[in-house]
């Protein structure tokens, strides 16, 4: 903060007072209040200065690499070049296209590097089926978890390690996300209709509703019942469902049918199912019937364990590609899920884009470098990197409370997944190793 103003304006009430001491004007104790007020209205608004801004130019991207599989390339090429006009017309932002062949991801890092030192891109958007570095790891929740990550792409300067040689990384040096990664993957025809959409958003506004959702399932109730995860300063008009008789799969889908811009989920889930607790039930929704149902969200925080595996049949991918109104997701491809996401909304809030404000979330205090590899390690974001949040509901970054203390919460949301993680089976490394031969040597 510059602290000019606070003292030139203590100097300069002091001055005032003194000048109406003088002048007798201090008989009628009304122009005492009156000074004051003007005084201090003055010194608030100059403290309220640019400097006090901690969002660093260098997280608004004007420069991405596409890179687009070949088995879609030349459908999708047209939407594509589309897409790169709005970049310029609309963000001014350029995009450089580059068509992938066969090859792994080790070699497609080194493109990604290569194109940092060449044309200093800040971001990655990938489109269609494309190579993936997977992780492998213990924790407390299973004894082993592998899973597909993005880190290895996101973090250039990092040494990762396979200690073990078994083609799953399972160790690394230093930990700093340096640009940002996100993708989509479909039908030739799904990916054409995903950026149709985005043009419809970026040159018509929201897509639905102006509103956020914050759906809170029955294991987190009780510890996040009166938790807003600063939504509540990105979006004037908000819903929070979180009492036990409400969270429901018929509330979810008559909320969901209703239309709202952003949604904070926090549900527990496998790949392609939300699985929905109620008086001691499950009441489960699989992929496919939020499809067929063609739920109205645009952006999602989903906090349900494996729903971002897109390796292979998952919910995050839905809401992006199968249905009319989703743009973006954060979540996880494996247990856990970002339950401290205050940062990253109010980077949002700011007017960072959806790519950029993850970056800012996960290098920050609050983010990567505060929660342990369990809960960060399968993070990933797909959709546009580049979309921002409408016009209509960001609201000033000053504006945001940023004292929520997320420690003692996490102790008690372990004991959540220990309940329920060990009865989620998902794909291995070797399922997609070998549905995805070309990509290995």
């Amino acid at each position: 903060m510059n602290f000019f103003p606070l003292i030139s304006g203590h100097f300069l009430f002091c001055h005032f007072f003194s000048i109406l001491v003088k002048k007798k004007v201090m008989k009628n104790l009304g122009y005492f209040y009156l000074a004051l007020l003007i005084v201090f209205s003055v010194v608030l608004i100059s403290c309220d200065d640019e400097d006090d801004d901690p969002t660093p130019d260098k997280y608004y991207p004007n420069k991405i690499l596409i890179i687009i599989a070949e088995d879609v390339y030349s459908s999708v090429k047209g939407d594509v070049d589309g897409y790169v006009e709005d970049l310029q017309s609309i963000q001014n932002s350029t995009g450089i296209i580059y068509k992938w062949e066969d090859g792994t991801v080790e070699e497609m890092r080194a493109v990604i590097q290569n194109y940092i030192e060449s044309d200093t891109i800040q971001g990655v958007f990938l489109i269609g089926d494309l190579p993936v570095a997977w992780y492998e790891m213990e924790s407390t929740w299973k004894e082993h978890e592998e899973f597909p990550f993005e880190h290895y792409l996101m973090d250039i300067n990092n040494t990762w390690e396979d200690v073990d040689h078994d083609g799953k990384y399972d160790g690394y040096s230093d930990l700093n996300l340096d640009i940002f990664v996100s993708r989509i993957d479909g039908t030739a025809s799904e990916i054409e209709s995903y950026l149709d959409k985005v043009h419809d958003y970026k040159t018509n506004g929201s897509l639905t509703n102006q509103k956020a959702l914050l759906f809170i399932d029955d294991d987190w109730s009780s510890m996040y019942y009166s938790q807003l995860f600063n939504v509540n300063q990105v979006y004037a008009d908000y819903e929070q469902v979180v009492d036990l008789a409400e969270t429901t799969k018929s509330k979810y889908i008559e909320k969901m049918s209703s239309g709202f811009e952003y949604v904070h989920q926090m549900i527990h889930s496998y790949p392609a199912t939300l699985v929905i607790g109620h008086e001691g039930a499950n009441q489960n929704m699989t992929a496919e019937e939020i499809s067929s149902a063609n739920l109205k969200g645009s952006f999602y925080n989903l906090f349900d364990c494996s729903a971002s595996k897109f390796t292979e049949e998952c919910l995050a991918m839905t809401y992006v590609m199968k249905t009319s109104y989703g743009l973006a997701t954060m979540g996880t491809t494996k247990t856990g899920g970002n339950y401290w996401p205050q940062d990253f909304n109010s980077q949002l809030a700011a007017g960072q884009s959806w790519g950029a404000a993850f970056i800012y979330w996960f290098n920050s205090s609050t983010g990567g470098d505060y929660l342990e590899d369990k809960w960060k390690m399968g993070l990933v974001i797909l959709g546009d990197p580049l979309l921002t949040l409408s016009d209509g509901t960001k609201k000033s970054l000053r504006a945001l409370n940023k004292n929520f203390d997320g420690k003692p919460n996490a102790e008690i949301l372990e004991e959540k997944m220990l309940k329920t993680s060990a009865n989620t089976a998902t794909g291995t490394y070797e399922d997609y190793k070998q549905s995805h031969t070309r990509y290995f040597k």
